[in-house]
């Protein structure tokens, strides 16, 4: 005989779907007219990008680009660029149709060029495209049953209950403009563009983000002595996007991440290179929560019969602590197998991290790809990468329970001290955000039912006496016996669920 059961929900992320393909990145480049002859390559990177992703049926798909930018020397010992788009498109067989949001990636895994000529360049590498499907699932919690001969026991759980969890994109543009004391621009060598997320305010089914797209752009100026010019600017982000399950009461984890980006020189009224265009399309990655309190079921027993009883093992995640924080890092950069006098241009590619909790800390260890186009001893220009190491650590929550640490951490600045010794020093600004859970198992009652036709036999006693210990709890003792904790509490005269006076207590049986 099935029974009623009283039941609450509990909304969990689950991950259908992970899987990654290779994307061959191939190209065969011929130089325009107006750039200089190649002499030396000094650097070839394929920067991907995914301009777009959906869910069709039995497939993830993702169309996106591979920005293929080679920085040389000409003859004359300056430094050149050139910059050409090469388009793809990938997908991941999921097997089986399937609905959830979608996540994609994109990293290069390698890329190798080769000059042909002094105006032809072939281009191979591989961009990694991986793919992750996530769908928000409701958990029946069982919170009581309508039969009184099924005795329950019950636990208050305190969770964060997920509500939402979507992706939203939009796009921003705008001119920058270089101040008077910069010099026009001819050709950019490496652009960096990275969204930060300043303010977050949630209301009815809506989000709105606020904060900056930080640029820095390495240009070759059109005048001047100066090989290399770094320009640090930033494009405001003022958005509201749509959200599904949000409210004023939500805890919301928002990730934004830039999906692509164009920066183009424009010229100015009087003719001189002084703006860049810059435009970018944002992912913004949304997850909220809302802080609920239920009831579970963690024991069951019929006195009158049978129970068929399943228990699951369920992790509930609770919101501990939500981190905001930025923390600076300096380091010393060796270039003493080159010789180095002076660095032309330097910028970083992507964080790395390996998180952890031990000795009661929050602990990062991340490492940053530095590549830097220095001049040799004799004068010429050379490129080089290095790595740029940091850590950063902090008190963790005060818990009993497991800790779960989800750290996001971005570059939103950086500068460069002189050449000395062949040694400089770096000094880099970093944000972190994170969330912080903590992470406990409980195994609850999930389905029940009484076997048809089965009774409990009396035993032929009425009353039972027991000595328990010191400590025991009336519900054991009255599951033991198959009775009510009611009726032992009223016959013994016992207020509390445990039983601290060790006399013998009268059991009445059922």
């Amino acid at each position: 005989m099935a029974l009623e059961c009283l039941t609450d929900s509990m909304g969990i992320l689950n991950n259908i779907f992970e899987g990654s393909c290779e994307q061959a990145v191939d190209c065969d480049i011929t130089l325009p007219d107006y750039c200089s002859e190649i002499l030396r390559v000094l650097k070839c990177t394929a920067e991907p990008c995914i301009v777009s992703s959906k869910i069709s049926g039995d497939r993830a798909c993702a169309d996106g680009n591979a920005l293929v930018r080679i920085i040389y020397s000409d003859e004359n010992g300056k430094i050149c660029s050139y910059e050409q788009e090469y388009a793809f498109s990938s997908h991941a067989e999921l097997g089986s149709d399937m609905n959830g949001t979608l996540f994609c990636d994109a990293k290069t895994e390698y890329v190798n060029c080769r000059a042909v000529s002094r105006r032809r360049i072939e281009v191979h590498g591989a961009v990694r495209i991986s793919f992750k499907i996530c769908a928000l699932q409701s958990k029946e919690l069982i919170s009581g049953v309508s039969d009184s001969s099924v005795q329950i026991k019950k636990k208050c759980i305190e969770f964060s209950d997920i509500v939402s969890c979507e992706n939203k994109q939009f796009s921003l543009s705008e001119t920058v403009t270089l101040p008077a004391d910069y010099l026009p621009a001819e050709r950019i060598i490496n652009v960096s563009a990275v969204p930060i997320l300043s303010q977050t305010k949630a209301v009815n089914g809506k989000i709105l983000l606020k904060g900056e797209t930080a640029l820095s752009i390495i240009y070759c100026p059109s005048q001047g002595e100066e090989c290399t010019v770094k320009f640090d600017s930033s494009v405001p982000i003022n958005q509201v996007v749509d959200a599904e399950g949000i409210s004023d009461e939500s805890i919301a984890d928002i990730c934004l991440k830039l999906m692509c980006f164009e920066c183009n020189i424009k010229f100015d009224e009087e003719e001189s290179a002084r703006m860049f265009d810059f435009s970018a399309c944002i992912n913004a990655e949304i997850r909220a929560y809302h802080q609920k309190s239920a009831e579970a079921v963690t024991d069951a027993y019929c006195v009158s019969g049978d129970l068929s009883a399943e228990y699951e093992k369920i992790k509930f995640f609770n919101v501990a602590e939500q981190i905001e924080d930025s923390f600076v890092f300096k380091n010393s950069l060796d270039f003493s197998s080159l010789e180095s006098q002076k660095i032309c241009a330097l910028w970083f590619g992507n964080i790395k991290i390996k998180k952890g909790v031990s000795g009661g800390r929050l602990r990062i260890e991340g490492a940053v790809p530095v590549y830097a186009i220095v001049t040799d001893s004799e004068g010429k220009p050379a490129f080089c990468e290095r790595e740029f190491e940091f850590e950063y650590s902090r008190a963790c929550p005060q818990t009993d329970s497991d800790v779960l640490f989800e750290p996001r951490v971005i570059m939103s600045g950086y500068t460069v001290g002189p050449v000395s010794d062949c040694k400089a020093e770096v000094k880099a600004e970093f944000i972190l955000s994170a969330n912080v859970f903590t992470v406990y198992t409980e195994s609850v009652l999930v389905k029940a039912d009484v076997q048809e036709n089965s009774k409990k036999k009396c035993g032929g006693s009425s009353m039972v006496i027991y000595f328990p210990d010191d400590g025991e709890t009336v519900w054991d003792i009255a599951r033991k016996y198959n009775t009510t904790i009611d009726l032992i509490k009223e016959e013994n005269r016992i207020s509390g669920d445990t039983v601290t006076d060790c006399c013998a207590l009268i059991i009445p049986v059922i």
